[in-house]
């Protein structure tokens, strides 16, 4: 990660332990005369002002428990899902593969959970999926390709990794903070 995204990063995380009244003036003193590492944390300030509300719900006022279908076999863009690997707070990832002929390939596909597909949400998922094209490391899985499915949810799809989540890793070799720590370095 470029130090400026870990810049962004930090500063999102103190200004969040900030009272609301105080963050323009913490952001204005910390991000002197850099407008843009001024205005990306003030985008995620504000995505995170709406998003919070939702966090609040139980997930089924959220999310309309008959939108939560079997995407498994279905195809979005060029790639026909095969299997869910995980679900979060706000999409779901599939191993998927490439369908259109053109070459063969095994990717991971995330797309937003059914009944989320607000301006917020998308916005959010935007960014991910932008911050995640800007990355260029050996240890961080490649974005591919995007689109928006015929019910205009966004998508992308990335590097696939078989492997197990790495907190996972962490607790099943017993990792000490250090050694998560330089894990994380990597």
């Amino acid at each position: 990660m470029s130090n400026y995204w870990e810049k962004v990063e930090e500063l999102f995380s103190k200004a969040l332990d900030i009272d609301k009244k105080e963050r323009l003036e913490f952001l204005k003193k910390y991000c002197e005369n850099d407008t843009n590492l001024f205005n990306d944390v003030l985008s995620l300030l504000n995505e995170d002002e709406e998003i919070h509300p939702l966090l609040d719900k139980k997930a089924s006022e959220i999310i309309n428990i008959d939108e939560k279908l079997n995407f498994v076999g279905q195809q979005i863009g060029n790639y026909k899902l095969l299997e869910e690997i995980a679900s979060g707070g706000m999409g779901t990832v599939f191993l998927a593969e490439r369908c259109d002929g053109i070459f063969e390939q095994k990717v991971a596909l995330k797309i937003i959970k059914p009944g989320l597909s607000t301006i917020p949400i998308i916005r959010r998922f935007q960014h991910e999926r932008q911050i995640l094209a800007n990355l260029q490391h050996p240890n961080i899985a490649r974005l591919f390709d995007g689109g928006v499915t015929e019910d205009r949810r966004p998508f992308f799809t990335m590097e696939y990794v078989d492997g197990i989540p790495i907190d996972e890793y962490c607790d099943k070799n017993k990792l000490t903070i250090n050694e998560r720590l330089n894990l994380f370095i990597k």
